[in-house]
């Protein structure tokens, strides 16, 4: 009996020590905030002291939607995270819509693209001034 009652004691205290790693572990803010941007464009977050700069459009293999295709494809973009006020630049960083990666943490935030617009359509072209980005940004708390 007494071999039991220490295998129990000490499954106890290892769910324990997990539960408490889990808890300590970055939790993500309830809101997060949002901006549509076209190319050129910044998004400064509510509160925040970053500037996100959508770039460029690097790529664009995505499957058109009028189309059949064996892989669903990829819009890479180029973004440029910089502190508000001072204008210094923290990093540039490239984000794609399906793959890795598709966000980055910069700054205490989780920049996210979330969406491309506007989709393909075969045999046409989207111009660069078209393109427009879904960010988002999830301040991670301790």
């Amino acid at each position: 009996m007494r071999p039991l009652a220490v295998f129990r004691l000490s499954s106890s205290l290892l769910i324990i020590a997990v539960a408490c790693h889990h808890a300590s572990a970055p939790q993500e803010a309830v809101t997060p905030s949002y901006g549509t941007l076209a190319v050129g464009q910044d998004f400064t977050p509510p509160n925040t002291n970053l500037r996100i700069t959508f770039d460029r459009v690097n790529g664009d293999s995505r499957c058109p939607v009028d189309a059949v295709c064996i892989q669903a494809g990829t819009a890479e973009i180029a973004i440029t995270v910089r502190e508000d006020r001072s204008g210094n630049t923290l990093a540039s960083y490239v984000l794609k819509s399906f793959g890795d990666p598709r966000e980055i943490v910069v700054a205490g935030y989780r920049v996210r693209l979330e969406e491309v617009m506007p989709v393909p359509h075969a045999g046409v072209a989207i111009p660069a001034s078209e393109y427009r980005v879904r960010l988002s940004a999830i301040f991670l708390q301790d």
